[in-house]
């Protein structure tokens, strides 16, 4: 006989059942919320690229060694390291297309050829047809824009007064933006950064155009960024003065120059400040506008105690004035702007300077002066403490307004002098006119809600920082081949950190600890 020996199960407690009535319920929420979601893509209708490359044994003469792309989110992204003419390029690339099409044109792995000095459309075709698109981007060197500057019969730019002829030719490398060619003049700029190794450029186009995107006009720069390492205070600093709400901060774009077919490494290129509708907005006054009704403007001033331009002038504070437009003032024009500025300074430093029908405010837009204030408080900018590179503009029948910002390179803790590098402390706040506005509880009160309001952007700084020097990887690596100054001190750099990473680093603890501050000491005032 056969015995059957039965298990015998204890009886689960109330305490025991729980946990397991909690894991039924949990599994039985998963599976409805799995019932719930969409179905898997039909395979039929799927189509991807799973490699796209260059094979150096099918472009003998353009690359030396195979170089692969990344592909992400419908995006191929290939860098050729080096200055190669992508024009004619055959790729290699294996995808589960029935077939892969450009511009109607079937294409073949190992066999196609295509120009790829531009972004192209890759469309893969599924099997049940479906049309399927890829962005292709090849960009060469650094994956920056590239301009090459040639002056007539090689001449050297010796000078920030002297225009010499040449040509000018930007390859924008890679992405949906134009290129362009044409006539230039040329010439040094800039005071200290004229003097260093690696030189600023003044351009001047021989007629208005668009360049990388940018609005037309005659008028660039080229900035080095020579003793600024990290390569990106200027950038970041004109992001910050659109972020505080000025109504204009020159757009630019990082490139790679080369001057007479010699690398002079990675610049910033950005728009001159001028009068245009696209840049500052002012009436351009002519040598006819001196009646009552024309005379009142547009005019840009300068703050800048160098006193380097043909008119200029100290305001009874100490403020020293130059004209920047109109170019061809006349004497009237001179007498009325001067006039201006002497009585908003004498509204601003009178007893009643609070009054908002006789004081300061009767003269200033105090919006942007408080757009102004910020940019250059938050950097701690050296010579914004009323020395040099201050622009201020006031358009016909208008009140005096601050900007456009510039000149960022020694701000935020890149300077060994003035304790400017001191990531604490009011310092445009002690300024010439500045501080007297912060004896106004209004103006104070204004600022700082101008601040607050500011906040959930300046909060996106480090996530710029991080982006920027992402763009910049590889060209960095070529800048400070060119120029080897990683592990130097140049003036007037408050620390040497050896690596472009390190650089960065500083930055970021720099602004960081700036911002920490600043909210700090605004959240103690009344």
């Amino acid at each position: 006989m056969l015995n059957f020996h039965r298990r015998l199960v204890p009886a689960l407690s109330p305490l025991r059942l729980v946990p397991a009535l909690s894991l039924l319920l949990l599994l039985t929420a998963c599976k409805k919320s799995t019932s719930n979601d969409p179905p898997p893509p039909d395979p039929a209708s799927t189509a991807s690229f799973t490699s796209f490359s260059f094979r150096s044994a099918n472009n003998p003469s353009v690359i030396g060694t195979d170089i692969a792309g990344v592909i992400s989110d419908h995006e191929v992204n290939v860098v050729i390291p080096f200055l190669a003419d992508v024009d004619s390029l055959i790729p290699s690339f294996t995808s589960d297309a029935s077939k892969v099409m450009l511009n109607d044109v079937r294409q073949k792995s190992d066999s196609s050829l295509a120009d790829f000095r531009h972004r192209l459309t890759y469309t893969l075709i599924a099997e049940d047809g479906t049309a399927i698109e890829y962005k292709v981007s090849v960009k060469k060197y650094t994956a920056l824009p590239i301009i090459r500057i040639n002056t007539k019969n090689s001449a050297p730019i010796t000078s920030t007064e002297t225009y010499i002829e040449g040509t000018f030719n930007v390859t924008a490398n890679g992405t949906d933006l134009p290129d362009y060619s044409g006539k230039t003049e040329v010439r040094g700029r800039g005071n200290s950064t004229w003097g260093m190794p690696k030189k600023p450029y003044r351009i001047k186009l021989d007629k208005k155009s668009e360049i990388l995107g940018m609005p037309t006009n005659k008028n660039w720069v080229l900035l080095a960024n020579y003793s600024d390492k990290s390569l990106m205070r200027n950038m970041i600093a004109f992001r910050l003065g659109e972020w505080f709400g000025l109504s204009y901060t020159p757009r630019g774009q990082f490139v790679e120059v080369f001057l007479n077919n010699e690398y002079q490494g990675c610049y910033f290129l950005t728009e001159q400040i001028k009068p245009d509708p696209n840049r500052v907005n002012i009436t351009e006054m002519d040598v006819t506008d001196e009646t009552p009704s024309t005379i009142t403007g547009g005019y840009m001033l300068e703050v800048d105690q160098r006193l380097d331009a043909e008119h200029w002038w100290f305001t009874t504070q100490g403020v020293a004035l130059t004209i920047k437009e109109p170019e061809a003032i006349t004497t009237p024009q001179l007498n009325y702007i001067t006039g201006y500025i002497q009585q908003m300074e004498d509204a601003l430093y009178s007893t009643d300077f609070k009054d908002p029908a006789n004081g300061y405010l009767k003269y200033i837009n105090d919006d942007t002066f408080i757009q102004w204030y910020w940019v250059n408080e938050l950097f701690r900018n050296q010579d914004a403490d009323f020395f040099s590179s201050i622009f201020l503009y006031k358009d016909r029948d208008q009140k005096l307004s601050m900007g456009p910002v510039w000149d960022f390179d020694l701000g935020a803790g890149n300077i060994d002098y003035n304790n400017s590098w001191e990531p604490t402390g009011w310092y445009i706040r002690k300024s010439v006119w500045i501080s007297r506005l912060f004896q106004d509880p209004a103006f104070r009160t204004k600022s700082k809600a101008k601040w607050i309001a500011t906040k959930t952007k300046i909060a996106g700084l480090m996530t710029l920082i991080d982006e920027t020097a992402k763009t910049l990887q590889y060209s960095q690596v070529e800048n400070f081949k060119k120029w080897d100054i990683l592990n130097i001190y140049v003036w007037p750099n408050r620390v040497v950190t050896g690596s472009y990473a390190n650089e960065v680093a500083y930055l970021k603890t720099w602004l960081q600890t700036r911002i920490a501050w600043i909210d700090a000491e605004l959240a103690l005032e009344n």
